[in-house]
């Protein structure tokens, strides 16, 4: 009875957590994006240049998620770090299939190519924001501070929005 106990938190708790970052969307696979942004950038550092940067509504005291279009201009990096006061805790994500669960995972970094793009999207890449110090209403903004290995820190302006 314990084990099964214990089966069935784990799987509320994954529920919950792919709740955040995606709800009511495909989880399909994300990466590189094979669209192009005609967007203006809301901020940049060095070559790469940060696009579209928006949250979905969520309740303070859970969990939320941001997302992105990160596109360089220039040499190879890596967004390796986010941090937020919107949340305890900013970390970087990943959604993949795993056998037949699509399972959130921590990533130490997230590839930029050289000259080209990656999207952070729901049921992909994404800034988890883990523990929401306030309630994210549509409309409202926040402000994330990125980290890339080679051209530094950013700061960009989130914008919450319904999908």
């Amino acid at each position: 009875m314990m084990r099964l106990l214990g089966a069935l938190i784990v799987v509320v708790s994954l529920t919950l957590a792919v709740g955040a970052c995606a709800p009511g969307q495909p989880m399909g696979a994300a990466g590189k994006s094979s669209t192009t942004s005609n967007t203006a950038p809301a901020a940049s550092v060095g070559a790469i240049q940060v696009i579209e940067p928006w949250a979905r509504p969520a309740v303070g005291g859970g969990n939320g998620a941001a997302y992105i279009v990160l596109k360089n201009g220039g040499a190879a990096d890596k967004l390796v770090s986010a941090k937020s006061d919107v949340a305890k805790a900013v970390e970087l994500h990943t959604m993949e299939m795993s056998g037949s669960m699509m399972q959130m995972r921590p990533v130490d970094g997230i590839d930029v190519p050289a000259n080209g793009q990656v999207e952070l999207k729901p049921g992909g890449y994404h800034v988890m924001l883990i523990g929401l110090n306030k309630e994210l209403k549509p409309n409202d903004t926040f402000d994330v501070r990125l980290q890339f290995e080679k051209a530094g820190p950013v700061d960009v302006k989130v914008q919450v929005r319904q999908p």
